[in-house]
């Protein structure tokens, strides 16, 4: 992040801490976001009007047009961007130096957290009924456990946050995704492609992590018979403790979903590099909440987004930034 003009780091601080930036000093601040249609970019640009609206005259909001839920955690701590947004679970798996997911570039420690909770994923496991009815296997752990009817399993291409999700279930029942391949039962294609194979029974189980009404899963339902499959306990609980959190799905949330679908979820974060000042994190995240009527307005997806309850590590997944808890208390949240 740089102030206009350039000035030394500590310089900036002073000025910062006096309150200067509010009035005088220029900012330029990147966000990492996604590539254009998607909901991070699109969430950013927004985002970046209210931005222009409220930062002192001549600052200048970067939108960088690419990365992903996985990949800006790294971005952000690397200090090649300012502003992030990503997944509570990546969050977490970042912050923490997961290697299954980040491998040796060790616990990402300067990212801190803004807000949370902004809209949700959850987690699904769906099976063809004509599956479930010929083995008669209702859970996970009887079908990956079984020796003559072991399913086929669809999920989304390397890259996409539903693998190192599904890998979590699979492993609390003793199976993998690298064990899954390696015995050519995983498929990986995307949710339109895996509907088809499920149709023409190629595949029986797929597992994913979506916002509610997604059109790929919602598709997938329609032209299928689905039976959703609990979540195993012991996944509910690791997946909690990686920076998701408990979730229920009402009864015909999709079709087939004959229950409450007991399972986890993770929320969109928005994130900020420790290095950036305090007073800009403040005057961002007052700028966020304030704004929350114009950005629900544009992004539909948000509206459940309750920022006072957001703060809070459940759905931040890693601490605050100081300039974020500073404007929290000033509510006396």
């Amino acid at each position: 992040m740089n102030l206009k003009p350039t000035l030394p780091l500590y310089m900036v601080a002073s000025i910062c801490a006096s309150g200067a930036l509010a009035s005088e000093v220029p900012i330029e601040l990147s966000i990492q976001a996604q590539q254009p249609g998607s909901s991070f970019y699109s969430y950013a640009t927004t985002i970046s009007r209210l931005l222009n609206d409220s930062f002192p005259k001549g600052s200048n909001i970067q939108i960088i047009p690419r990365g992903g839920s996985t990949s800006n955690p790294t971005i952000l701590n690397a200090g090649r961007a300012d502003i992030a947004f990503a997944l509570s679970y990546t969050a977490k798996l970042a912050y923490d130096g997961d290697e299954s997911v980040y491998g040796n570039r060790g616990a990402h420690k300067n990212i801190m957290g803004i807000t949370g909770g902004m809209h949700n994923s959850y987690t699904l496991v769906m099976a063809r009924k004509g599956y479930v009815e010929s083995t008669g296997y209702t859970t996970l752990e009887e079908m990956l456990n079984s020796d003559k009817n072991k399913p086929v399993l669809g999920m989304k291409p390397q890259g996409s946050v539903a693998i190192p999700i599904a890998d979590t279930i699979l492993k609390s029942v003793g199976s993998s995704v690298e064990q899954m391949r390696s015995e050519r039962k995983l498929v990986q294609a995307q949710p339109s492609q895996l509907g088809e194979l499920m149709r023409d029974n190629r595949i029986d189980v797929y597992i994913d992590n979506v916002p509610v009404n997604h059109a790929g899963v919602t598709e997938v339902s329609l032209t299928n018979d689905l039976v959703f499959i609990p979540l195993p306990t012991s996944a509910i609980e690791t997946l909690q403790n990686q920076g998701m959190f408990g979730a229920e799905l009402p009864t015909d949330t999709y079709r087939g979903m004959n229950d409450e679908y007991v399972t986890t979820a993770t929320g969109m974060v928005i994130m900020a590099n420790k290095e950036v000042p305090e007073d800009v994190v403040y005057n961002f995240t007052k700028t966020l909440i304030e704004g929350r009527t114009a950005l629900v307005s544009e992004n539909a997806a948000l509206e459940n987004w309750d920022p006072r309850t957001a703060k809070e590590i459940e759905f931040s997944a890693v601490p605050l930034h100081p300039g974020a808890q500073k404007y929290y208390e000033s509510l006396g949240w």
